[in-house]
């Protein structure tokens, strides 16, 4: 069985529009610490993160705290987007209408589920893993898991930041995706 706990990066500096290298804010940077005590009693075999840089260094304390490297993988990165979008809540509202739908130099929502489940398919079938990752991606796996959910979550995660989600992938059963930990 593999457990996944994808986990939302820190929030953002959102004055830097390059989406690749923005950083965290102070806040995000508290979010990232505070994930080390939620993961104390879970033993990880594995930290990767998509290689922005909100999403590594979120993860990069947790990370640090099981005696693991964060490991980069193109594949988590966060939806390619066709530029900086003035107008992103129409755009994201077009996409969960038609999960194909993507302006030139962009990706769709189905692109990125077909790049987190390649990555996912290549683990181990057996361990705990943390990824470091994004609202949009995560929101693709919660389509991906509980088709026609995947907007409803977007929508409850919009201004959170730090959220995790822990997704199970077990042999011969459907993938079970939960918010986590549970209260």
């Amino acid at each position: 069985m593999r457990t996944i706990y994808l986990i939302r990066h820190g929030e953002p500096d959102t004055t830097i529009h390059d989406d690749v290298r923005r950083p965290l804010t102070p806040a995000g940077e508290q979010q990232a610490l505070d994930l080390v005590p939620l993961f104390q009693n879970v033993t990880l075999d594995a930290v990767y993160a998509s290689p922005f840089t909100r999403a590594r260094t979120t993860v990069a304390p947790l990370a640090s705290a099981h005696d693991l490297a964060v490991q980069l993988d193109m594949r988590l990165q966060e939806r390619q987007l066709p530029g900086w979008l003035k107008n992103f809540s129409a755009y994201a509202k077009q996409q969960w209408q038609d999960l194909d739908y993507t302006q030139p130099g962009g990706e769709s929502i189905h692109a990125v589920q077909q790049r987190y489940l390649s990555f996912f398919n290549g683990l181990p079938e057996a361990g705990t893993f943390a990824i470091g990752s994004h609202g949009m991606a995560m929101s693709s796996i919660v389509e991906y898991v509980n088709a026609g959910q995947g907007a409803a979550y977007f929508d409850t995660i919009q201004g959170h930041y730090g959220v995790v989600l822990q997704l199970i992938m077990a042999a011969g059963q459907p993938p079970r995706i939960t918010p986590w930990p549970t209260r």
